[in-house]
């Protein structure tokens, strides 16, 4: 859902599965198709990376973010209630800020912490999980 990288005005998936939501023609069905497929796998994915960390110490928030954008992408899935962090209104701001790339920079910094727990290398997820902290304390010095 959030760019990759450094770059904030890097396409997202959102966006490509858009762009194959949208095709018209021939292509259209299979396209579609895919868009469904993709939405579907993406909110999969995530949905298992906030199991991962729903039961851990302190993971619930983590748990809840990856819930949140499972939810981007296929808005109707099926969450326990208690794992569905957001309002129908919350929600819908969300999806409609990520479709048109609209992200703030706390949400962008979130984002980078998010995708390295989404590592399966757990020694490899602890030291670039340390590396970002010990970044972002470096910078807040600076400013």
């Amino acid at each position: 859902m959030f760019p990759a990288g450094d770059d904030p005005e890097q396409e997202t998936a959102l966006h490509w599965i858009g762009e194959l939501e949208s095709e018209r023609g021939p292509f259209a069905s299979p396209a579609q198709t895919r868009a469904a497929e993709l939405r579907a796998e993406l909110a999969g994915t995530l949905v298992r990376l906030g199991d991962r960390y729903w039961p851990e110490k302190h993971g619930r928030s983590f748990a809840l973010e990856y819930y949140a954008l499972a939810l981007v992408f296929v808005p109707d899935l099926s969450l326990d209630p208690e794992r569905n962090p957001l309002t129908q209104v919350q929600l819908a701001d969300l999806i409609t800020r990520a479709e048109q790339g609209e992200f703030s920079a706390a949400e962008l910094r979130a984002a980078k912490a998010m995708a390295i727990l989404a590592d399966d290398d757990v020694e490899r997820r602890r030291r670039r999980i340390i590396a970002l902290a010990r970044r972002r304390t470096r910078d807040c010095r600076c400013t």
